[in-house]
């Protein structure tokens, strides 16, 4: 009975440690937001824990609606500039968080497979020339060509 003493002393320090640990992630962790996505590893810190991070997950919530925005600004300059519409149309915008905003055209390539090619996407790379001077190429793929727009 004196070897079991401490061990249940251990023990009480031990739960009341979990109790602590608990509790402070019940403070900081958003614990219903991350119940309502079974199978996410995503981890919400809860509103008010950090003005910074509330400011963060401010500009992310809205981020979709300030790109669609930035697109159409994009779209109506080209227009302005005299690209013709059926181009206009068929740039799709893309915003890559490394990598920033891009605009991306269909590949002619990708039509006949020539886009796998080297040769011929290095031709068609110095030869394309994109709907505006400052969109800079960048990369090809899933049938598209990608430029980097301002």
């Amino acid at each position: 009975s004196a070897v079991r003493a401490p061990l249940a002393g251990d023990l009480r320090g031990l739960v009341a440690d979990v109790t602590t640990a608990e509790d402070m992630l019940q403070h900081f962790v958003d614990l219903d937001a991350a119940a309502g996505q079974p199978g996410s590893s995503e981890v919400r810190i809860r509103s008010g824990v950090d003005d910074r991070l509330d400011a963060l997950r401010e500009q992310y919530e809205t981020i979709d609606e300030y790109l669609a925005e930035v697109a159409d600004m994009e779209s109506r300059r080209l227009g302005r500039a005299g690209v013709p519409d059926a181009i206009v149309a068929a740039v799709a915008f893309h915003y890559f968080p490394q990598l920033g905003f891009h605009a991306s055209l269909p590949n002619p390539l990708a039509e006949t497979g020539a886009d796998e090619d080297p040769r011929a996407m290095e031709e068609l790379k110095r030869g394309a020339n994109a709907p505006s001077p400052d969109w800079n190429y960048q990369f090809a793929g899933g049938g598209r060509l990608f430029y980097k727009c301002p």
